[in-house]
């Protein structure tokens, strides 16, 4: 064998060395990323362009078209932090003094004031919340996070963590679809009702405004009222597709929001008690804005407010102990709110 055909054999050695090289660092990446998939990877960018949206209009586009819509709890396309995102962030635009119908017209160039309507008549708060509410996409997205949530836990993607649970429960608070407690019961199960005192005379005395349910029953409920919705959008949207003109559509009524209104205040019972079950969880500024969204929405016994403020004390009483060695500890102005 000549020097250069040694050469060319060491050459070809050292090549295949190397390739093994990376093949077994490749199988190492794996081993080392065993939560990495291509739908986190999908689910990441969807999360991405939510956070980049301007308006309300664009998130209820973004949840469309990426599918959210298909089949139940998002249609296996969105999972927790994506559906905490997107109602978070439709909740923030609906209460802001930004415009909700001008959003088309600025892209094109149009720079008069976000505040106005196609009128020139400035929008408040209420008036841009309720053309969010009466848009079919919004009734959609909040039947399919009512489904997500009621899911078997077996489908990790759709197990919402402390955060994302304090984000839903105050954006369903804050878009003010939900009844209150005294037009339509709060519902507990029975295993929380009896935690109540046996000195406190409401244990036998329940307030009109709580009544005792199953969390199966509960979680059935949720469902039959998603489907429910749903199937009143597909009705709607029937009919206005055989009116002629606009004039005609716009007559025909929204008949999902009533039903709307009804899966938004069960949703934040279901929301309640896994908020319970998982209490050391939260930290300070989670329970206070869970204590927030409950009262504002008028959903919150004394069962769901005794434990989460007696919860948010003993997290600042431990960062008020801890202050002393980092100031970055103490509480924040927010969670006295």
């Amino acid at each position: 064998m000549s020097l250069g055909d040694s050469n060319e054999v060491s050459v070809k050695k050292q090549s295949n060395t190397n390739t093994k090289k990376k093949r077994s660092k490749k199988k190492f990446h794996k081993k080392k990323n065993p939560y990495f998939s291509k739908e986190l990877g999908e689910a990441k960018a969807i999360n991405k362009e939510l956070i980049n949206a301007s308006s309300a209009q664009e998130i209820l586009g973004l949840f469309i078209s990426k599918g959210g819509a298909k089949g139940v709890a998002g249609g296996d396309i969105f999972n927790s932090v994506n559906f905490s995102t997107c109602v978070h962030r439709l909740a923030r635009f609906a209460n802001q003094n930004d415009n909700y119908n001008n959003n088309q017209r600025n892209q094109k160039g149009n720079n008069q004031n976000n505040n106005n309507n196609n009128n020139g008549k400035r929008l408040t708060v209420d008036e841009k919340r309720k053309i969010v509410l009466s848009d079919p996409r919004t009734a959609i997205l909040l039947a399919s996070l009512a489904e997500a949530i009621v899911q078997p836990k077996s489908t990790k993607a759709l197990v919402f963590n402390s955060r994302e649970l304090a984000n839903l429960g105050w954006a369903v608070a804050k878009l003010k679809v939900a009844p209150p407690a005294n037009i339509y019961p709060i519902s507990r199960p029975a295993s929380l009702l009896k935690m109540r005192k046996k000195e406190d005379s409401i244990e036998q005395n329940p307030a009109p405004d709580t009544i005792s349910s199953s969390l199966e029953d509960m979680y059935k409920d949720i469902l039959e009222t998603a489907a429910k919705v749903r199937s009143q959008v597909l009705e709607v949207a029937k009919e206005r597709s055989t009116m002629k003109n606009a004039a005609e559509r716009a007559a025909v009524k929204n008949k999902w929001i009533p039903t709307l209104s009804q899966l938004s205040a069960k949703m934040l019972d279901v929301i309640a008690i896994q908020v319970l079950d998982m209490l050391g969880e939260f930290n300070s500024q989670e329970l206070a804005n869970l204590l927030y969204a409950f009262a504002n929405a008028g959903r919150a016994d004394f069962i769901l407010f005794d434990q989460l403020s007696s919860r948010l004390v003993e997290n600042m009483e431990d960062k008020s102990k801890l202050f002393g060695e980092d100031a970055r500890k103490r509480p924040k102005p927010q969670e006295f709110r």
